[in-house]
């Protein structure tokens, strides 16, 4: 009798297991496949959202990423080698900490290389170290609180470690912007993508594509696509549509350098409006400073511009 009660109960514990683990297999297809979904119309929206922490901009030329990173080296310290960039500074609000900065330009396929930017990659050197789950934990946290408004989010574990932190996956998607995190037992990164140049094969490693996209992930999308999104960025406080208007209408679009902008404020009229301190040449080649306010209507278009004294 107790033999027989032994094996039930084995076979019950057995049973319970499998279960636990059907579970776990569908949570991950169901978050892989939200993902993929996130990052399907990512890669199909306007290039808009294009700008990543210490001031660089995705869609910049190899030279224009180059040179921020000898302006970041001169303000912070640090030095260059042959793909990385090397700081140490507060990246998320969190305190100072030892950075790896690549766009991985060096390692893309030479037959389609370009001179554009679509990727710019942040590596935690104190990951490689500590390999504790609350790094990677208190790292998330710290990026939740800054992609709120608009940013749609999905993560997963890959692998769980007993010993030392998960194989985990985060995507935060907005427009083109998807930005990964990517947490496992040699290090942890923070990747900002360009979708429509980038590509979402790029993403085929931990992200694939499996059952059909659900209808309830692309209605909320489809429903945040309606609200307006004149805000200012998370990373250095610029206007995508104000700064668009000026490249349009600058005399010399490339010498353009923002210096400063204000928080964009609704009018009771429905429109919208931002402060913003820019340098660029004039019509005689000299720089010239210019602080105006930019009025938008609410669908982001510039239709009045006042000089702010």
């Amino acid at each position: 009798m107790n033999r027989i009660l032994f094996f039930a109960l084995s076979f019950m514990m057995l049973i319970a297991c499998q279960s636990k683990e059907e579970k776990k297999r569908k949570e991950l297809n169901n978050s892989l496949n939200i993902a993929w979904t996130l990052l399907s119309i990512a890669e199909e929206a306007p290039e808009t959202e294009l700008s990543v922490p210490f001031g660089f901009r995705l869609n910049c030329t190899e030279i224009e990423y180059q040179r921020k990173c000898d302006e970041l080296i001169k303000e912070y310290g640090g030095e260059k080698s042959y793909a990385f960039c090397y700081i140490s500074a507060d990246l998320l609000g969190t305190g100072k900490q030892e950075l790896s900065i690549s766009n991985f330009h060096y390692f893309s396929d030479p037959n389609t290389e370009t001179d554009i930017v679509d990727k710019i990659t942040f590596i935690f050197e104190e990951s490689r170290k500590n390999r504790s789950q609350d790094l990677a934990d208190n790292l998330v946290l710290a990026i939740d609180s800054k992609l709120t408004t608009g940013w749609s989010s999905v993560g997963f574990i890959l692998e769980e470690n007993e010993y030392h932190r998960n194989d985990f996956r985060k995507y935060w998607v907005k427009d083109n912007m998807a930005v990964k995190f990517e947490s496992n037992s040699s290090y942890i990164s923070l990747c900002f993508c360009n979708m429509p140049k980038l590509g979402i094969s790029s993403f085929k490693d931990d992200v694939k594509r499996n059952l059909q996209i659900k209808e309830d992930v692309r209605k909320s999308i489809e429903e945040q696509k309606k609200l307006p999104k004149i805000e200012n960025s998370v990373w250095d406080n610029s206007v995508w549509q104000v700064e668009k208007y000026l490249k349009k209408h600058l005399k010399d679009p490339k010498s353009y350098e923002g210096i400063e902008w204000s928080k964009v404020t609704k009018t009771d009229s429905g429109q919208f409006m931002v402060r913003h301190k820019y340098r660029a040449k004039n019509s005689l080649g000299g720089y010239v400073v210019s602080n105006q306010v930019f009025m938008m209507d609410s669908n982001g278009n510039v239709i009045e511009v006042i000089d702010y004294e």
